[in-house]
């Protein structure tokens, strides 16, 4: 009776000490996955990415800029619409956008002309914007200028480089040969200050083709606009301004202007605008040559990617010694009449074109959607904004 007992305690001791093992095994892991999870609920979320233009009117560029938006999955704000159309607004109009969506200091804004620009697609913006959050500081107390000097990290507010030197109110001459003149020697000055420096990645490499500011596309953490959107406003009480380039020329090229380096407020921090020497969001045209600065993909090479691919689809042509290349935007600058002409050729080589046409029926598809369902968001007086359809705005061939 005894020896039973005894095996009796015995079995029940490692019961219970069985019980309690497990017990604190499950406790362990309650307290693990609650630490995980905690982990994730107070990671900081991703940055919000917006994309804004300044457009005061329905034009046939507009549609077609919106269009390529649109089969790009991209949503575009169209600010300023029905009010008077002022070069110097349009920094203004995207920043009280900005505001009245509440974003944060590491979210990101695409700005751009609206009526001469032409999305890639979706693989190209979705590139695009990866790489400049990944390369860009999500706060000023992350902001590192010497990581930017040394080509490390990108400047937080991104401007497109283009080749011609067009800045009228700076150069005080609208006469093209002397403003054009005076415009490069002020670069070239700039340039020199940035190499004495030891800031040349800041500069471009001199067999850069675009190494000029162009104000008609630029990307921006907001933390980044907003600095220099003081700069901006305070050079603007100067009085006279009309021209936007010329104002973002000068803060760019502030070190080399004694009056904006003069000025605490109009001087900003180095390298935080920068150009986008490699193309890596917005590439001008203006100045290119199809085939000598800009290779296309063949028509049996594309019908193949068509006939077999799943989209979303890369883009089908390359910018030819620019391997770093990845831009989302085409802008058609200053090419008026022939820019339209150029831009209904190349869209052809838009991934969102390849992939609307890919078959008669995806076509059609594509078409009855921009007719009867897609939608455009715009932004009046006071930033109050609505969203109407496409249709409602927009007539005419633009897929």
């Amino acid at each position: 009776m005894s020896r039973q007992w005894g095996r009796r305690a015995i079995w029940l001791a490692i019961f219970v000490w069985f019980s309690w093992a497990i017990f604190w095994i499950w406790l362990g892991e309650q307290k693990r996955w609650g630490l995980a999870e905690n982990k994730v609920a107070s990671a900081p979320p991703a940055p919000r990415v917006v994309f804004v233009v300044a457009q005061t009117k329905p034009s046939q560029g507009w549609c077609q800029m919106m269009a390529s938006a649109l089969l790009s999955n991209v949503t575009v704000a169209s600010v300023g619409f029905r009010q008077p159309y002022h070069h110097i607004m349009r920094a203004l109009w995207v920043w009280q956008y900005v505001e009245s969506e509440g974003l944060r200091d590491d979210d990101v804004v695409v700005s751009y002309d609206g009526a001469d620009t032409v999305f890639i697609g979706a693989l190209a913006v979705q590139r695009a914007v990866r790489r400049f959050i990944d390369s860009t500081a999500p706060s000023f107390e992350a902001f590192d200028p010497e990581a930017v000097r040394r080509g490390e990290a990108t400047a937080p507010l991104l401007f497109s480089a283009e080749g011609n030197c067009y800045h009228l109110q700076m150069t005080n001459s609208h006469i093209w040969g002397v403003s054009k003149g005076r415009c490069i020697s002020a670069y070239k000055r700039f340039e020199e200050v940035l190499v004495s420096s030891k800031k040349a990645a800041l500069a471009g490499r001199k067999n850069r083709r675009m190494h000029f500011l162009n104000a008609g596309g630029y990307v921006a953490r907001v933390w980044a606009l907003r600095r220099a959107l003081v700069a901006y406003r305070a050079l603007l009480r100067f009085g006279g301004f009309w021209c936007d380039q010329s104002v973002w020329g000068m803060l760019y090229l502030g070190p080399s202007l004694p009056r904006i380096y003069a000025s605490s407020e109009m001087r900003l921090p180095s390298g935080l605008i920068g150009l986008d020497f490699d193309n890596t969001f917005v590439f001008c045209f203006n100045g290119m040559q199809v085939e000598s600065d800009v290779r296309l993909a063949s028509p049996l090479s594309i019908e193949q990617v068509a006939a077999r691919g799943k989209p979303p689809f890369p883009s089908f042509f390359e910018i030819v010694g620019v391997p770093r290349a990845t831009p989302a935007i085409i802008h058609f600058n200053g090419m008026g009449g022939d820019g339209v002409t150029l831009l209904k050729s190349l869209r052809n080589y838009t991934s969102w074109f390849v992939e609307a046409h890919r078959t008669d029926a995806v076509l059609l598809k594509v078409k009855a959607w921009l007719r009867n369902e897609a939608r455009v968001k715009i932004y009046g007086a006071n930033g109050e904004g609505s969203e109407v359809y496409y249709h409602q705005l927009c007539g005419g061939e633009v897929v």
